[in-house]
Order: structure tokens, then C-alpha cells, then sequence
């Protein structure tokens, strides 16, 4: 049953958004059942690291993050000032990750911010959630290429039936 609202969640999300190229969709916000707002952004160059370092940066008690790799130095200082403000962190990434040098690992591991090595086959989910009430998904990925070069979006809700699916899910692939 959860699958299947995580699935016609996406397919809601993906077929109300209106069909524009980049230059045009680059803060496109569509409408839903809920009166929460969604925002999407697309890179390159349209802002997703920028706006997920503000979410991390104005984040007041929890951030759960589900990514491939993080590699994004604006994000990784938020999330080590979150830290240092006493907001609990949670990070799952692909251990194949941390043998990359474009890896901000070191950094979470020397700031105390637990990270799980997802080793079940590849961690492909691209998520975040903020306070257990904004969630940013999509095929963003985390890392300063994914930012400026490669192609890749992100939605961003207050969600709130979204945003339980998806910590939801956070919660069945955390390990610790």
C-alpha cells in the first residue's frame, strides 16, 4: 500500500508538471490536492544546491538525507553548522562513494554527523528531508557537476502525506 502511494505520489508529482524547457521551468510551481506548494528546479545552473543548502541552513531540529554521494561544499558547511546548532542529522550514502575523492564524508564523520554506507546493491533514492515537513526529491545529484554540468531535477513540498512516504522509507533503510 505505501509503495503504491509513494508511486502514484510520483506520478502526480510528474504529470502536473507543466512541459517547458529548462530556461522556463527553472522555478516552476504546480499545484496538488494539498494546499502545500510544489517548487521544482533543474540543474545545470538552476539553483538546487543553493536551495538545499538554505533548507539545511535554516533547518531547526532534524535532516534526513538519502543520496548516492554528497559532494557539494555549500551543503556540506550548512550541514556542519546544523550540527554544531544541535540539529540531528542523518545521511544514507553508497559505500562505493567513500572511495571517491570527491566526497564530503571525511567532513560529516569529523563534524559527528552519522552516516550510513548503504551496501545493498547501489543507493540510487535522492532525498531530503527537513524538520519532518519539507521534502526535496529527484534526480539531483549531490555533487558540484551534478550542480553545474549534468542534467537532473528537484522538487521541493510541504507535502505532508509526501513527506511521511518518503521519511518513511528513510527510516526502513537507515541501519543504525
Amino acid at each position: 500500500m505505501k509503495q503504491l502511494l509513494k508511486i502514484s505520489l510520483l506520478a502526480f508529482v510528474l504529470g502536473s508538471l507543466v512541459e517547458s524547457g529548462p530556461a522556463e521551468a527553472a522555478d516552476a510551481s504546480v499545484g496538488s490536492t494539498s494546499s502545500a506548494p510544489l517548487n521544482a528546479l533543474f540543474s545545470p545552473n538552476g539553483g538546487i544546491g543553493a536551495k538545499l543548502a538554505d533548507l539545511i541552513f535554516n533547518a531547526q531540529s532534524s535532516i534526513a538525507i538519502a543520496a548516492y554521494n554528497i559532494y557539494l561544499p555549500d551543503v556540506s558547511n550548512s550541514l556542519a553548522g546544523a550540527r554544531a546548532r544541535g540539529v540531528k542529522i542523518r545521511i544514507i550514502m553508497d559505500t562505493d562513494a567513500t572511495g571517491s575523492r570527491l566526497t564530503d564524508i571525511g567532513m560529516y564523520r569529523n563534524n559527528k554527523i552519522p552516516v550510513y554506507l548503504w551496501t545493498q546493491g547501489v543507493m540510487r533514492d535522492s532525498f531530503m528531508i527537513v524538520d519532518e515537513k519539507t521534502l526535496a526529491v529527484g534526480s539531483f545529484e549531490w555533487t558540484v557537476n551534478g550542480d553545474t554540468s549534468n542534467v537532473g531535477s528537484m522538487i521541493f513540498t510541504q507535502n505532508p502525506e509526501a513527506v511521511k512516504a518518503y521519511l518513511t522509507q528513510f527510516n526502513k533503510l537507515w541501519g543504525p
